[in-house]
């Protein structure tokens, strides 16, 4: 049997509401080749792909938004995990696994190395980790309470999105510094996941009624 290439790209733009599956196609593409490299290129087999909150506003075709919108008939562009097969950059090996921000999604494409990093051998650890727990979601949690709100031991912090990918790590990361912690949370179900991460108080923002009510009764001394 030849071997395939899958690829998932988007139809047209999703200017408003749900995307639906006839908003994108799958499809069978030629698989790249060695021979097709160019310098300081690589060719990436993926592995993991990632589905994150901020790709619905690269789905509209927005031009003034922080980061590009998809373009139709292009294959969708993210954040994965994969191995490479084989490189045209003294910095990249075949065998090495990557990360990053710029992959297709394709079973296999060539890029530019640009926006690529090795992720290191470690054993025990999943490569799938890189784009959770070891990745963007822990980043972005940590630039939050530590270097933006240089949240202190003793101090009372409200986390949104609570039991999101990047608030269960907030959560964490404030209890670890020793603040008490209160999320919000669009569920029950997510409100008891945020107390089992260890915040001391949370409630369900959807049901709770009048918000800044429901925020002075977790947090009664601000």
């Amino acid at each position: 049997m030849a071997p395939s290439n899958t690829r998932v790209s988007l139809v047209k733009h999703v200017v408003s509401g749900a995307p639906t599956l006839a908003d994108f196609k799958v499809e069978s593409a030629s698989v790249p080749t060695k021979a097709s490299l160019q310098d300081d290129q690589i060719l990436v087999r993926t592995l993991y792909l990632s589905v994150d909150p901020y790709m619905r506003g690269r789905l509209s075709g927005a031009q003034d938004s922080y980061v590009e919108s998809f373009v139709p008939g292009k294959p969708l562009i993210g954040l994965g995990v994969g191995v490479i097969e084989a490189s045209t950059s003294a910095n990249y090996k075949e065998g090495d696994v990557v990360t990053g921000d710029q992959f297709k999604w394709e079973t296999k494409f060539i890029s530019s190395t640009k926006g690529f990093t090795k992720i290191p051998a470690s054993s025990g650890i999943s490569p799938a980790n890189y784009l959770g727990v070891l990745g963007m979601p822990s980043f972005t949690a940590y630039v939050g309470v530590v270097s933006l709100a240089n949240a202190k031991a003793g101090e009372t912090i409200l986390i949104s999105a609570a039991s999101g990918a990047v608030g269960q790590v907030a959560v964490q990361l404030a209890k670890a510094r020793g603040l008490r912690v209160v999320g919000a949370a669009g569920s029950d179900d997510k409100v008891e996941f945020v107390k089992s991460l260890g915040a001391d108080a949370a409630f369900n923002y959807k049901t709770c009624g009048d918000l800044s009510v429901a925020i002075k009764q977790a947090a009664p001394n601000g």
